[in-house]
């Protein structure tokens, strides 16, 4: 039996949001919350959810998603989530820019 987790983590838009739901990357995962931060051009959006997938299976998922790069760097889980950006974290062909 797996064990759920709840992670938080930010994207630059709500497209990107929408591009890694669409891809249906994960086997499991229920979406929680979508929420638009406001105050920027493009607003950032952060997405909580929950996924027996461990956060090293998650980022290696997100990494698939064309400029998912914040998305990657911001992953966490809820408890321990800050929004910050990890730049030590990046996807296989994504530079982090």
């Amino acid at each position: 039996m797996s064990i759920d987790h709840v992670y938080c983590l930010r994207a630059e838009c709500l497209a990107d949001v929408q591009q890694l739901v669409n891809k249906a990357l994960w086997t499991s995962f229920t979406v929680h919350a979508i929420t638009l931060i406001n105050g920027a051009k493009i607003p950032d959006v952060v997405l909580e959810l929950t996924s027996s997938e461990s956060i090293e299976q998650l980022r290696d998922k997100i990494g698939q998603v064309l400029d998912g790069h914040v998305m990657l760097e911001t992953i966490a889980l809820k408890k321990d989530y800050t929004g910050e950006r990890s730049y030590a974290v990046y996807a296989k062909g994504d530079p982090g820019i």
